[in-house]
């Protein structure tokens, strides 16, 4: 969930690029949601789909909605423990956090530096710092949905269905870990001197690259330091808003009568971490129904319920949030506001 690329990057792209290129490269995310609804257009029956939606337990969408905001704060919870001592208030990273999920949820990989930007303007905390700390965060959701798509296609079929999928993703999380450890190891200690390797010329951007990477390998070191009983805390939390997950999606799952599995739900989260990392539209749409429907499909379920819940799961993961970050950014203005 991360954001404006800040002056080096505008939204069409790098400066230099030419026009035609920045137009594509806008294009491209709305071509892949137009693929995806394409797709599900021809392959549901939209009837059916209908008929699931009029027949949803909608006392059981409501829980599901309820454990998606409370999954906000136990993140919230955990993110603060990741900051230590130099956090700010709850309030103001809750407040933070919630705006932040909401901005990835509408323009996917935005939601980290957004986070980040908010929080070095409102709680006083250089962004590179934060965004270390942000680091840790998503290795440790990256390790916990591998684990629980790990556990959910053993429980499902078994070993063998493991195959190189979970070696790759394996992979890619030892890459990254290993990535954090160089950026912490290597990082400049004391002093901004720009790296031998950008002398001259590009001393300057040189400077500027070692400052930010100081600030970086800074926040992911400071959470390493932090004493073991807040580390088991961010473990635990870790733990809990994973659960809480898995719980929501059953609960979804039953309000549209499908099994409530919570393997099946370990492995539709695994394959939308996957599937909803290619660029699309704004709110991932299309690609969240598509990545859904395949799974449960996948898992020999009818198309007309799983069209339902596809639509149903995606406004109850994201509307929330987006209420949610919408009253905080509107509420402080509105009581700014004379009244007359």
């Amino acid at each position: 969930m991360d954001f404006p690329r800040g002056q080096l990057i505008g939204p069409g792209g790098p400066p230099g690029a030419p026009p035609g290129r920045r137009g594509l490269a806008r294009l491209a995310p709305l071509a892949v949601s137009a693929v995806c609804l394409w797709a599900l257009a021809t392959r549901l029956d939209w009837p059916g789909v209908a008929a699931a939606l009029g027949a949803a337990h909608w006392p059981l969408l409501a829980l599901a909605a309820a454990l998606t905001l409370a999954n906000l704060l136990v993140r919230a919870l955990r993110w603060r423990l990741l900051l230590g001592a130099s956090a700010p208030p709850f309030g103001t990273l809750l407040a933070t956090y919630t705006v932040g999920v909401a901005a990835g949820l509408l323009l996917p990989a935005s939601g980290e530096l957004a986070r980040a930007m908010l929080l070095a303007r409102r709680g006083g905390l250089r962004t590179s710092y934060v965004l270390g700390s942000v680091a840790v965060e998503k290795l440790l959701d990256t390790a916990a949905v591998v684990a629980l798509f790990a556990l959910g296609l053993w429980r499902a079929a078994g070993p063998g269905w493991l195959g190189s999928t979970i070696g790759v993703a394996s992979a890619a999380l030892l890459v990254a870990a290993l990535a954090l450890v160089v950026v912490v190891a290597r990082a400049p200690r004391g002093g901004s001197n720009a790296p031998g390797w950008l002398a001259g010329p590009a001393a300057r951007i040189g400077v500027a690259i070692g400052e930010a990477w100081m600030r970086f390998a800074a926040g992911v070191a400071a959470v390493a330091r932090l004493p073991w009983p807040q580390q088991v805390g961010i473990g635990a939390l870790t733990l809990l808003s994973w659960a809480d997950a898995c719980l929501m999606t059953v609960c979804a799952l039953a309000a549209f009568a499908l099994p409530a599995d919570w393997a099946l739900a370990a492995v539709l989260y695994g394959a939308l971490l996957l599937g909803l990392s290619v660029p699309s539209a704004p709110g991932a749409i299309g690609t969240f129904e598509l990545v859904t429907v395949a799974v449960l499909e996948a898992f020999g379920l009818p198309s007309a319920p799983s069209g339902a819940f596809a639509l149903g799961f995606h406004a109850v993961a994201f509307a929330p949030p987006l209420v949610a970050a919408a009253l905080v950014w509107l509420l402080p203005t509105i009581a700014a506001r004379p009244r007359t």
